[in-house]
């Protein structure tokens, strides 16, 4: 203005800004706050405009990209969205911008060019007049997630593989006993696909057409399941092309709620054939039974019959001998028949003894026995007989005692010595050792004779059977008496076993017995 009386005029217009001055306040203060919220979120949040182009990211999307906000801001959406998934975005996209939400998976690259997985949930931007001015979205880091869902697929198709090329019958019922899994060899044993049955609870009805038999199935299954037992339950099933197969199950619950079990996996074998197989073998057993049985009245019989007119035999030999004009060749023909009456006597009592053991008749009583003085008359009485082929025999005697048969130990212990005494050469070598082990007493017989070849040590002790060897040396041997020998010790809980090196290496046998009756039980320890 003019200046009056030397002095300059100002005209000032004040305006009261106050209200705008808080209001700015507040918006900074709630932009700082919008700020704080959005860092502090636990995803990557990103906001678009309407060229796609990005215009603001929180902390957690530039720690996500690895890059800081100033150099990604601005960029459009293509700058770090994989290769392969730019064609996927762009479709999403386009869906925003006609206004749909849209939740998505897609494959991102971070600064350093390393790849992650994000599930992206975004919204539209728009103005009050509908126009599309935007996007923001929500992305979370699903890598890890996406490697173990990846891992429970190949996980999944590995068991898919492997239950349906099982090669036993697999299916999973739900609590209402509708199929939810069939295997390829429970579609080859029933004949019925798994499209037929999947979902579908008829397919027991197919199975056991008989309504009673079906429901006596579902009984013992529902015991079983009460005991949470995996029993084995074996049922007869019709096929789709109406024959009968056995099958044996076993079945296990795979899910429970409150306790109840809701999802069951059954696993089936078809055993029709084997089950056809033990009938088979059964039959064929009873069939053996029954043949042995008769065997054994057979031979008892028989034996029973020989033996009166063999006595008769025997009785006038010795007749014939004590006459005074016999010549010597009739002598020595008399002196052939009762050699051969004595002969066919041994044959009829090892016959009996056979007899006898397999009928369970054998009568022995078992008792605590001196082994040491029984085996010590048996060698005594063998005496003669190692004189006359000069041998050696090396025995010790120490105190040894056994719970068994004290005639049924002689009567082995007799055979196996006369059997080395037969076999070994003049001038051979016979060892004879006891020893406890274990609760048991093993008496040991070696000699220095023929020897028994592998082959021939599987079969000596099978009635009759008799090496070529010990057929040269003693033609008129019947076979039976290591036979008699096993039997009897098995009827004492004992055992018997043979070592050889072959042919001319001698032979080793060894008597295994319990010393005491705690040891009489159980099963018999192996040959040493």
């Amino acid at each position: 203005l003019p200046p009056c009386a030397g002095i300059r005029r100002v005209i000032s217009v004040a305006s009261d800004i106050t209200e705008r001055v808080i209001a700015e306040e507040r918006l900074r203060a709630a932009n700082e706050e919008l700020e704080r919220v959005l860092n502090a979120m636990g995803e990557g949040l990103v906001v678009m405009d309407s060229e796609h182009r990005m215009t603001q990211l929180n902390k957690k999307a530039c720690e996500l990209f690895q890059y800081p906000r100033e150099e990604i801001l601005g960029k459009a959406y293509t700058f770090w969205v994989h290769p392969n998934f730019v064609d996927i975005l762009r479709e999403e996209l386009e869906k925003r911008e006609k206004g749909a939400k849209s939740t998505y998976e897609a494959l991102y690259l971070k600064k350093d060019g390393s790849e992650f997985w994000a599930r992206v949930t975004a919204v539209p931007i728009v103005d009050e007049e509908g126009n599309y001015q935007g996007s923001i979205g929500c992305l979370s880091d699903i890598t890890e997630e996406k490697k173990l869902a990846d891992e429970m697929d190949r996980l999944y198709e590995f068991n898919e593989k492997l239950i349906q090329g099982a090669s036993v019958w697999i299916n999973v019922t739900d609590s209402e006993g509708k199929i939810t899994l069939w295997n390829d060899e429970a579609e080859r044993i029933s004949g019925y696909s798994r499209y037929e049955v999947l979902g579908n609870s008829k397919i027991w009805e197919w199975l056991y057409p008989n309504e009673e038999y079906r429901e006596s199935i579902w009984q013992q299954q529902q015991t079983l399941a009460n005991k949470g037992n995996s029993r084995r339950i074996d049922t007869t099933i019709r096929t789709k092309e109406d024959v009968e197969k056995v099958i044996a199950w076993y079945g296990t619950p795979l899910l429970e709620e409150d306790g109840k079990r809701t999802v069951w996996m059954a696993i089936g074998h078809d055993v029709t054939q084997s089950r056809r197989d033990e009938e088979q073998l059964q039959a064929y057993a009873n069939t053996l039974n029954a043949m042995s049985r008769e065997k054994d009245r057979f031979l008892s019989t028989a034996a029973h019959e020989l033996r009166t007119p063999l006595t008769v035999i025997h009785g006038f030999a010795d007749l014939l001998m004590k006459r005074d004009d016999l010549n010597a060749e009739q002598g020595t023909k008399i002196e052939g028949i009762k050699n051969q009456s004595k002969r066919l006597d041994t044959l009829i009592a090892s016959l009996l003894d056979i007899s006898r053991i397999e009928a369970g008749k054998s009568a022995l009583v078992l008792q605590q026995i001196d082994l040491a003085a029984t085996l010590d008359k048996v060698i005594t009485e063998l005496r003669p007989r190692l004189k006359r082929k000069g041998q050696k025999l090396n025995y010790s005697q120490h105190p040894v005692q056994a719970y068994a048969d004290e005639m049924a130990v002689k009567q082995v212990l007799m055979n196996l010595l006369i059997n080395a005494i037969s076999y070994t050469p003049a001038g051979g070598e016979i060892t004879v050792r006891t020893e406890a082990i274990e609760g048991r007493i093993q008496v040991g017989i070696c000699d220095t004779g023929i020897g028994i070849t592998p082959e021939e040590q599987r079969s000596i002790f099978v009635e009759f059977y008799r090496t070529p060897q010990a057929k040269q040396i003693k033609p008129n041997g019947n076979g039976l008496g290591l036979s008699i020998v096993k039997r009897l010790l098995e009827e004492m809980h004992g055992s018997i076993g043979v070592r050889s090196a072959g042919k001319g290496q001698g032979s080793s046998f060894s008597v295994n017995l319990p010393a005491d009756r705690a040891h009489a039980v159980g099963p018999v320890p192996p040959f040493a």
